[in-house]
């Protein structure tokens, strides 16, 4: 079996005006998804992307951000508490975010969100591709369940039917499987399930590596979206350097590192 090529397929979705964007080997949380799918679907009207983005993929700033609320002020002690900053590196935080357009500060103390960042402003899939090692791409598709919406694992058909055999851990994690034929047709064995990601501040890092995104590759609008399909071709599955799409538009390779952020 040769290399797995990405390729995406299309069926009626009730996003209209998303906008999609194709990552692939992202860096993520203690692993590495061969690709992400990110569906931009309504980011808040106030926000700057160019200046948002920076915020929101900085570690420290996203788990800030993650224990803040609009309309609802958070104490410096508060803050201080639950990230784990000392009050000097928190200021300069917050300092930053404040000038981001993020957060709003009274008094010197009283910290809320200028505008609310709601679970749907990106909506993330995660894909994981092993030729029969099923066992390992669960694990490592649980994990990314940490910031993602939606998993899938892609397998040759053969490596399908035995997880398969094996369904129930799939269906408990809300993981799904793609089977790959050996003609190069796809068959979901297993569907996913959409779930909130498990931890908020991983959740608005990869949403700040999205919006980071939007300057730098190109975007496919697809009026209708949202069943990706991988096919496989390969012995070993590599997924380097820029992504191919139906129509032929090339995205670059991004990557970046998550941190041990406290979970929301």
């Amino acid at each position: 079996m040769d290399t797995f090529e990405a390729v995406l397929r299309q069926h009626a979705h009730p996003y209209s005006e998303s906008q999609r964007l194709y990552i692939r080997e992202l860096d993520g949380v203690q692993g590495r998804p061969d690709l992400i799918v990110a569906e931009v679907r309504g980011l808040p009207k106030q926000m700057d992307i160019g200046t948002a983005s920076k915020c929101l993929a900085s570690p420290a700033k996203a788990c800030i951000l993650a224990f803040l609320r609009y309309g609802a002020h958070r104490r410096l002690t508060y803050l201080e508490r639950v990230t784990g900053l000392t009050k000097r590196p928190l200021l300069d935080h917050l300092a930053r975010l404040e000038e981001c357009g993020l957060v709003n500060m009274t008094n010197g103390f009283n910290v809320s969100l200028a505008y609310p960042l709601p679970w749907s402003m990106v909506n993330i899939a995660a894909y994981e591709g092993k030729l029969s090692n099923w066992r390992r791409a669960l694990d490592q598709a649980i994990t990314y369940r940490m910031f993602s919406q939606s998993v899938r694992i892609v397998m040759p058909s053969a490596g399908a039917r035995r997880a398969k055999q094996l369904s129930a851990l799939f269906k408990n994690s809300g993981i799904g499987l793609i089977a790959i034929k050996e003609g190069g047709q796809t068959h979901v064995e297993i569907p996913s399930r959409n779930l909130r990601p498990r931890s908020r501040p991983f959740y608005l890092m990869a949403v700040g590596i999205v919006l980071k995104q939007l300057d730098r590759a190109t975007l496919v609008h697809t009026p209708d979206s949202d069943l990706n399909l991988l096919k496989a071709s390969s012995q070993s599955f590599k997924c380097e350097g820029p992504v191919s799409v139906e129509n032929k538009t090339n995205v670059d390779t991004c990557a970046y590192a998550f941190c041990a952020a406290p979970i929301a």
